[in-house]
């Protein structure tokens, strides 16, 4: 049994972890961003305010290239830095209003995606889904 809920996970894992799925999400949305910065700023959406250092390894980035990268999401006004309150060598990068408004923007993409792949489901199944994906999710973060 574990190993073919372990082989469910990877699967749904895999897929959304493939550069063509952001890409197809950030399509239907209508954004334009590089698909590499895709995951950096959704990250960054979940995990706010973050260090770089912390967000490197989330997205499992060398610091260097992250820097660069969160950089350029700056000068596109999606994200803000400021300096760590503990620490003004570091800084904590946020969400600016336009990454908000692009991150609502994609999040309305994807419950129109969502939808359309859970069409055939009835509410009780999508209502248990949630609630036992949420279970799993808590257990795997505790």
């Amino acid at each position: 049994m574990y190993d073919d809920i372990y082989q469910s996970l990877f699967e749904i894992v895999t897929f959304f972890n493939r550069p063509q799925q952001d890409g197809k999400l950030l399509s239907r949305a209508g954004v334009q961003l590089d698909k590499t910065l895709f995951p950096i700023l959704m990250t960054i959406q979940h995990t706010q305010p973050i260090g770089l250092v912390e967000l490197a390894h989330n997205v499992n980035k060398n610091y260097t290239t992250l820097s660069r990268q969160v950089d350029v999401l700056v000068d596109l006004g999606l994200v803000h830095t400021s300096p760590a309150p503990h620490d003004k060598r570091m800084r904590h990068i946020s969400l600016a209003n336009e990454g908000k408004k692009m991150i609502e923007t994609i999040a309305d993409a994807r419950r129109a995606m969502m939808s359309e792949h859970l069409q055939g489901w009835g509410e009780g199944d999508k209502i248990q889904l949630k609630e036992v994906l949420g279970k799993l999710a808590d257990s795997l973060t505790k």
